[in-house]
Parts: C-alpha cells; structure tokens; sequence
C-alpha cells in the first residue's frame, strides 16, 4: 500500500483546517507545515517547521516514510512545495 497525505492550511486545531493544494510560503520565512495522512482509519495530522536558514526555494516533493511496528509505508507527494523566491530579477 502506498502512502499518501493531503497539504493543510490555516491550521488552528484537529479539528479545524481547510485542504490546499500545495505548501506555498516565501524563502526566508519560518513556516510549520500540515498536512494529513491520507492512511486507513487513520486521518492523522502531522507537521514540521522550515527555518528561516532552511534553503529552499522553486517546486520540490514531499518524500513520506511511516514505520509502524516494522511494516514500512512510503509514498511522494509530488510538487508538494512552492517556495517563492525572495530575489528579483
């Protein structure tokens, strides 16, 4: 079975959240990310934080990888993140 989750936004509790279609933020900014795991039974909400000094920038994937009691469920969210950068041309 593959592992897939669902980008969340304006997260105030399990409960309250809205669905997006990808993590957006500028480079430079400190941001925690939800997202949901789209998992049997099992509707978790996970985060982590991107530090200012994080370097990231342009379209990237969101590689996930779930042990639980040694059974190992990957899965890829594809373009998952659009980082902005700060810099113009």
């Amino acid at each position: 079975m593959l592992l897939s989750a669902r980008p969340l936004k304006n997260v105030a509790s399990a409960n309250v959240f809205e669905y997006a279609n990808t993590f957006e933020w500028t480079s430079g900014d400190t941001v925690t990310v939800f997202f949901q795991l789209i998992f049997p039974l099992d509707p978790s909400i996970w985060s982590f934080n991107v530090l200012s000094t994080d370097l990231c920038t342009g379209t990237a994937n969101l590689r996930l990888s779930l042990n639980q009691g040694g059974i190992i469920t990957q899965g890829v969210l594809k373009n998952a993140f659009r980082v902005q950068s700060t810099t113009t041309i």
